[in-house]
């Protein structure tokens, strides 16, 4: 396993790499046609896209909704970027319809009550009283085991939350780790760019309940193309060109 890299620089700089994906779709049509990007770099492009492709469908940590998800861009003033929307093995993507409803399920006791009901907006939300039997009304041995069971069924969700919110953090880390290492290992094959321009990885992110939690929809994993060709060449090592990688979230 990878270690953690991750470097904060700041919201501006983080919306700024993030803006420039939307802004080549803007003007990728015009560059093309005027001829500012060669045929060369654009064939790099498209095979860097089945690259990144590749480790998405095959991942066993990220989700993503085609066999194609990848987008690839290219900014004059910044270099080449690979965009593709994702959520992560085990998420809203991932639940069948007939048990998407546990999603969101919640089971609450206080003071001798417990509450089922389902979380959305106010209006939407249905809460349903489970009411025990009374005492004077009723002491056998059927209301403690049905009590039991209540709070078995509170414990085992519990359970599974809990298991679910460590299994999305171990995902989204790992998922990480795998596009840094696409970058890493294939982003030197862009040899069209120059030493100065960058190759970024960006992912809009949605569908598991650790983005909402963190409110992170934007990952942007970014290196400097002079970094890849000096390991490339053997002038840096390997866990080097790892540190300089660059990792945003927001």
């Amino acid at each position: 396993m990878l270690r953690d890299r991750m470097q904060q620089n700041g919201s501006v700089c983080v919306a700024a790499a993030v803006a420039l994906a939307f802004v080549a779709l803007a003007v990728l049509p015009q560059s093309v046609g005027a001829n500012t990007i060669s045929d060369k770099l654009k064939r790099q492009i498209r095979v860097m896209e089945e690259v990144v492709d590749e480790v998405l469908v095959e991942s066993p940590y990220l989700l993503v909704y085609s066999s194609d998800p990848t987008h690839g861009f290219y900014v004059d003033e910044f270099g080449a970027i690979f965009s593709f929307e994702a959520s992560l093995v085990g998420g809203k993507w991932n639940m069948g319809s007939g048990l998407a409803f546990l999603e969101n399920l919640h089971i609450e006791s206080e003071d001798g009550r417990t509450v089922i009901w389902v979380e959305g907006d106010d209006e939407g939300e249905h809460k349903v009283e489970i009411v025990t039997k009374d005492d004077d009304e009723d002491e056998d041995e059927d209301e403690y085991e049905e009590q039991a069971e209540q709070m078995k069924v509170t414990k085992d969700l519990e359970k599974m939350k809990a298991e679910k919110k460590v299994k999305e953090e171990e995902c989204y880390a790992s998922g990480k780790e795998e596009l840094i290492e696409s970058l890493v290992d294939y982003g030197e094959t862009l040899t069209g760019l120059r030493d100065d321009q960058w190759v970024a990885i960006t992912a809009f992110l949605k569908n598991a309940d650790l983005f909402k939690k963190h409110e992170i929809s934007r990952l942007v994993l970014k290196v400097r193309v002079r970094d890849l060709r000096d390991h490339a060449h053997g002038d840096l090592s390997r866990d080097n060109l790892f540190s300089r990688v660059m990792v945003e979230e927001y």
